[in-house]
């Protein structure tokens, strides 16, 4: 048979394969057979396997292929793409650069190259090279659409937006356009619409994990465990070892307090990837819920090796070289603590201040601006300043040998249950608090309880939060006097009902977003708080005022001090907690009984 009778052959058998008859890959098998050394049948070969996902023969026959031409960019293109979906990332490096040396500037291999950098978190080379190739070629979806992936990866949300309106446009059956764009939505905060995003892309691609992955997480957000498991399920029939998946899997079932399952497939996702930063998050979650706190803390320092925590930190890239990453440190080296997140976060780690205080001898402390002033008069020193005071300068941090964040304590005063001991360690100005008081009981001579409803949370605001009118039955207890500690407006609802208009009371002067000083005094004058999970909340029990908390209403394991199997809280022995499982509504009638029986 000569040459021109076996490319016909080749072709004939990939013509058939291509139409959708199997009999094509079989008798492409069987000239391979025959003629071992026939790159054009090896090449075709390799494509079909790809296809049929038997990916190590499509490999090895890429690989034969390349070995016998040296200039045969195809397939070096082609192991790159089979890499890249195989998260090896160096391997597929490396065939793609072999791709650019035989094809200057060739625009796919510059595209898969970007993704590549996209994927090794090297954002600044993914972000030029991906902008090089769509300069080529403008109209490329693909391109557009990993731009998109840096650019959400970058916190430009509006922007990646944007690109993905109009990669739609170009290609408008391309589903990863439509996940992606799903994705950019919720991190703008904008869920339902991106779950229309989700399903549209499933419309396109019914096998697409990622799609279903996805609503997944919407409905693991949203509290619906069930039918988050459910779309888990059915992306890990897809694809197996995809540890994102089985990760949620893992959240899913820690909010359902299924925690021997939760703990069975976080292992298993940290078996596929150990160095996986949320897989070992999430495992953090399950130990400290029980109380395994040593560890639980290990895991949680890989938070600060995600971008999420970088974008989210002002300062963090003057500071990454000083951070602390577990070395034994002397009492007498030169010491900053930074806060991280949000201000109930950072009262909260502040129970071991006075610790640190203690312990290094030559330590700073930086703080939000509102909390300096409280801080430094509870634990009697002047070591807090204002966030950012040294951070914001890579000069000023100079001078310190460790900087740690504030979670980051738990590595050294929070090693078991023993270390907690909830006492309050914040104590409200005396001349104010005095002030409050005569003012409190200006108002009546009843019991004063403050009242607190809402989270501004961006993502879990609505789950923190309980809605004012359920709360009207407790309100309509003529033998208390409810006060407004409501943050952000609370005012302004409290008019929409006029049934309680005359029920809690605004405390005139009181600038509860941003006078912390003035708050933690009124705060301090109250017989009971009763409160949704807010910053307020964190500030009560941080002075020792009676709280009750009422839960999230869906068990999101992120709120690990409050994820408790009891109804308190190891950080704050001033709390009771109250569930709220069944409904926000139950809850307040339990909170209403315990009211009337204990607050004479």
């Amino acid at each position: 048979m000569n040459n021109i009778t076996i490319s016909s052959e080749i072709d004939s058998a990939t013509r058939e394969f291509v139409n959708g008859s199997i009999n094509g890959f079989n008798k492409l098998e069987r000239i391979i057979l025959l003629h071992p050394e026939n790159l054009q049948a090896r090449y075709n070969y390799a494509i079909m396997c790809e296809k049929l996902r038997l990916i190590d023969k499509s490999i090895n026959n890429y690989v034969f292929v390349i070995n016998k031409d040296k200039k045969h960019w195809q397939s070096r293109l082609n192991l790159a793409l089979i890499f890249i979906n195989q998260a090896k990332y160096f391997e597929s490096l490396k065939y793609v650069d072999q791709v650019l040396k035989i094809k200057k500037n060739f625009q796919p291999a510059l595209r898969e190259k970007a993704l590549i950098m996209f994927y090794l978190n090297n954002y600044v080379d993914a972000k030029n090279l991906i902008d090089s190739s769509i300069k080529i070629n403008n109209k490329d979806y693909i391109a557009l659409n990993t731009k998109s992936l840096i650019l959400m990866k970058l916190g430009k949300y509006e922007e990646a937006k944007q690109i993905l309106l109009e990669t739609i446009e170009i290609s408008k059956n391309y589903a990863p356009s439509y996940n992606n764009l799903g994705r950019c939505l919720y991190y703008l905060n904008k869920f339902e619409e991106a779950l229309v995003y989700y399903k549209k892309t499933l419309d396109l691609d019914p096998k697409s994990f990622h799609a279903l992955n996805n609503i997944g997480g919407y409905y693991l957000d949203k509290g619906d465990y069930k039918e988050a498991l459910n779309y888990f399920f059915k992306s890990l029939e897809i694809n197996k070892k995809n540890i994102l998946v089985i990760n949620n899997i893992s959240k899913a079932y820690l909010n359902l307090g299924q925690d021997n399952l939760s703990k069975e497939y976080s292992l298993k996702a940290i078996s596929l990837d150990p160095e996986n930063l949320e897989a070992k998050e999430t495992y953090a979650f399950y130990l400290c819920k029980h109380k395994e706190y040593k560890l639980a803390w290990k895991h949680f320092e890989n938070r600060l090796l995600k971008d999420e925590f970088f974008l989210k930190n002002p300062y963090s890239t003057n500071v990454k070289s000083k951070i602390w990453k577990g070395e034994k440190i002397k009492k007498t080296e030169k010491i900053l603590i930074i806060k991280e997140q949000g201000v109930g976060d950072e009262i909260l780690y502040a129970s071991m201040y006075k610790e640190a205080i203690n312990y290094f001898s030559n330590l700073e402390i930086e703080a939000d601006p509102r909390l300096v002033d409280i801080f430094n008069c509870s634990f009697k020193t002047e070591k807090f300043k204002n966030f950012g005071t040294y951070s914001n300068n890579k000069k000023s941090i100079k001078q310190f040998d460790y900087i740690i964040y504030a979670f980051s304590l738990t590595n050294f005063f929070r090693q078991s249950i023993k270390s907690f001991n909830g006492k309050k360690y914040l104590f409200a100005n005396k001349q104010k608090k005095d002030s409050f008081l005569k003012k409190f009981n200006n108002i009546s001579n009843k019991p004063k309880i403050g009242i607190s409803w809402r989270s501004f949370n961006k993502k879990y605001g609505d789950y923190k939060s309980v809605p004012l009118n359920l709360l009207a039955d407790i309100l309509m207890l003529d033998k208390y006097t409810f006060l407004n500690f409501q943050y952000g407006g609370g005012e302004n609802e409290i008019k929409k009902f006029k049934i309680l208009k005359d029920k809690i009371i605004t405390i005139n002067d009181l600038d509860i977003d941003n006078d912390f000083n003035s708050l933690s005094a009124a705060l301090s004058n109250l017989n009971l708080f009763i409160t949704a999970s807010n910053s307020t909340a964190h500030l009560a029990a941080a002075l020792g005022v009676k709280t009750w908390l009422i839960k999230p209403e869906k068990k999101h394991a992120a709120f690990h001090y409050w994820n408790q199997t009891e109804n308190k809280t190891p950080w704050y022995e001033s709390i009771r907690l109250y569930p709220s499982d069944s409904g926000f509504d139950k809850t307040l009638k339990k909170i209403k009984l315990d009211l009337i029986k204990e607050i004479k």
